[in-house]
């Protein structure tokens, strides 16, 4: 295997021979013939979407960081990328996260919602509602949160470019902020329009399924930075093989971490808890931050995107931790991350290179035609002339070249009247009858029956 390859078996052990968690999720895609990384990264958005919104990413480079991500399954048509949706785990429904107006379950957030522009992401969490006034008098207008967390889903890439690509569009710089766990959504000169959710009051996760040839939009995207802040996941399956269906087959309980009391309602954001980063690993991060080992590539954020999804497996693994074990694990899971990106390049490089094969071919079928014709058609005027020269009026007549052009040849055709005269001298149509005054050469049709005969 090519040390390219994104289902190379050391990756494959690597990653899926990591715990009783990852073997699991790797015989579900077995039995369910679908990819194993595409299950892999639908539990790590679960486990990031059941992590309440105040437990963040410490500090380590600039200011704390969310668990919020987006992930890129990429793979061809049927190839089951779909399957993100399976679920693979049972989740306790103890987690409960509280609202302004009643409560948000895990079987609520885990349900994917598509949105249909970038202010739609602060609607998910908020909406503004009206409300008898303070006095009992009247109505104002009151933001309510309605979730805390939710699964921002688009079944094909080309939902995405779409709305992303309408004149005024927001969405890819929403999901940059909703990645960073910025402050979402907009003010405007209605107030009862201006929906607006804070800096690490919510959870979102982003997942895009998208066929490689449907991609190039998300690469674009690198000039913007939403391209530097995705995990891609191949929901190709190579090395396909039926292993049998499995009757006895059930889904794993997960046992998330103590993350303390509940999220508090809107404007007492509770506690702020951080994930336990190993010292190594900090070091790491901190050691490529001072050499700019990503900075200004497609890869700027990569450690902020391993430290997303390592925190994501220490949830699915009942931790709060992240060990150097599982940063290794990460990193793994990186490499594969790179080696399907540079695969979708690829295979779009290729496409691109047999469409410009193909309209090459095409020109040169197109020159080859026009040449043809360029050849052809003084042979097809001379036809139509030498029918014009014979009849009875024409014959006999005396012409110079420039009369012979203006009486029987369009101004578009100009340039093909030396070509046409000599077709008519060479098939005895016309013959030389010496200069006119002006010295130019002076020709004389002939009797009628006189030539080769090519029109008659």
């Amino acid at each position: 295997m090519s040390a390219g390859n994104p289902y190379a078996a050391d990756l494959m052990r690597t990653v899926f021979g990591y715990s009783k968690i990852t073997r699991h999720i790797a015989t579900e895609a077995r039995d369910r013939l679908v990819s194993e990384w595409t299950l892999l990264g639908a539990s790590l958005a679960r486990a990031a979407l059941a992590t309440p919104y105040n437990w963040r990413l410490p500090a380590i480079v600039q200011d704390d960081a969310s668990l919020n991500a987006i992930y890129v399954n990429a793979g061809a048509s049927g190839s089951g990328k779909g399957a993100n949706k399976a679920e693979i785990f049972t989740w306790p429904d103890t987690s409960v996260f509280e609202l302004g107006d009643g409560e948000q379950r895990l079987a609520d957030i885990f349900v994917p919602i598509t949105v249909a522009s970038g202010e739609g992401i602060a609607a998910l969490f908020t909406e503004n509602r009206s409300v008898p006034g303070i006095d009992g008098k009247g109505k104002i207008t009151v933001p309510v949160r309605i979730r805390q967390a939710a699964w921002i889903d688009f079944d094909e890439v080309d939902q995405l470019a779409a709305i992303g690509s309408r004149q005024g569009a927001t969405l890819t710089a929403e999901l940059r902020k909703g990645w960073s766990s910025a402050a979402v959504g907009t003010y405007t000169k209605v107030k009862v329009n201006q929906v607006t959710v804070p800096a690490h009051s919510y959870r979102l996760v982003t997942t895009v399924a998208a066929q490689p040839l449907r991609c190039a939009p998300l690469l674009a995207e690198e000039a913007g930075g939403t391209l530097q802040r995705m995990l891609w996941l191949s929901a190709d399956t190579p090395d396909l093989e039926d292993p049998g269906e499995d009757p006895d087959s059930k889904p794993l309980g997960v046992v998330l971490p103590d993350f303390g009391r509940g999220i508090a309602s809107p404007g007492d954001n509770g506690p702020v808890h951080y994930f336990d980063v190993a010292p190594e690993v900090r070091a790491e991060i901190r050691a490529d931050r001072i050499a700019g080992r990503w900075k200004g590539t497609e890869d700027a954020h990569r450690n902020l995107v391993k430290l997303k999804a390592a925190a994501a497996c220490a949830v699915l693994h009942g931790s709060t931790q992240i060990t150097a074990e599982t940063w290794t694990w990460a990193e793994s899971l990186m490499t594969h991350s790179t080696r399907v990106r540079a695969s979708v390049r690829a295979e779009l490089a290729k496409a691109e290179q047999e469409a410009s094969n193909q309209r090459a071919i095409s020109r040169t079928i197109a020159s080859v035609a026009s040449d043809s014709l360029r050849e052809t058609m003084p042979e097809t005027l001379a036809d139509r002339i030498t029918k014009r020269l014979r009849e009875p009026e024409n014959v006999g007549k005396a012409f110079t070249a420039n009369s012979l052009r203006k009486a029987f040849i369009r101004a578009t055709q100009a340039s093909l009247a030396p070509r046409v005269v000599e077709v008519l001298l060479e098939r005895g149509v016309i013959t030389e009858a010496g200069t006119s005054q002006r010295g130019t050469p002076v020709y004389r049709t002939g009797d009628i029956g006189d030539g080769d005969g090519a029109s008659s």
